[in-house]
């Protein structure tokens, strides 16, 4: 009983340590929604669910474009969990994960960014260059 417990406790330790790991990173570039709202500058809002395997794909993507734009746009990401975020959610018409949408604070309304834009760096920048 105490090699399984020792094992059980070790194992443990291990997956949790690889969530921490594999958990995306906070950049300095990348806002509260709240903090985002109050601004005049225009911001792109990426709600991500964790565990998803296409919001870890496009994780490394958002960074680049926060740090990269960060002087035109605010950049503000989400972690989507159950019951935590159904206004946010619901405003913005979130049906799926990874989902990321142009917002414009002083007017209160925004654009969806379609997923197959997602997957495509030009199509991104080209959505933030010609949106206000």
């Amino acid at each position: 009983m105490k090699n399984f417990t020792k094992n059980f406790i070790k194992h443990l330790l291990i997956i949790v340590s690889l969530l921490v790991f594999l958990s995306p990173k906070s950049n300095a570039t990348i806002i509260a929604y709240e903090t985002a709202m109050k601004s005049t500058k225009p911001f792109a809002l990426y709600i991500y669910m964790n565990g998803c395997p296409y919001c870890r794909m496009f994780d490394p993507v958002f960074e680049r474009l926060s740090q990269k734009y960060s002087y035109k746009y605010n950049f503000v990401r989400a972690e989507y969990r159950n019951g935590i975020m159904p206004q946010l959610c619901q405003k913005w018409n979130v049906r799926g994960f990874p989902f990321m949408a142009l917002i414009n604070p002083k007017t209160n309304s925004g654009k969806r960014v379609p997923l197959d834009c997602m997957n495509n760096d030009d199509c991104l920048i080209k959505s933030l260059q010609t949106f206000p």
